[in-house]
């Protein structure tokens, strides 16, 4: 049978995984937006172009940029609910 002792630094450990695993998230989330400023930033410019060839795949960059934005928003979704179950994790 486990002891106090062990159950308290099993659940030590587990909360300090925990925040390594949300620092991680935060680091992940905050390079997700700077990629896609760049990515926007980007395309402002080619946006701006005459040449035709380049012109022509600005729908693409745009699907593009959709997309990414759709990953962080998802990303920030699932972010939310770990820090629930921190919380929760927390209080017990």
């Amino acid at each position: 049978m486990a002891t106090l002792s062990n159950m308290t630094h099993t659940a030590s450990q587990h909360r300090e995984v925990f925040r390594e695993f949300m620092s991680a998230m935060r680091i992940h989330q905050t390079n997700l937006r700077l990629d896609i400023n760049l990515v926007e930033s980007l395309v402002e410019r080619i946006a701006k172009s005459t040449d035709e060839e380049v012109v022509k795949h600005l729908p693409e960059t745009n699907l593009v940029i959709s997309n990414l934005r759709e990953c962080l928003l998802t990303f920030e979704e699932y972010r939310h609910v770990f820090e629930i179950a921190q919380r929760s994790f927390d209080d017990a």
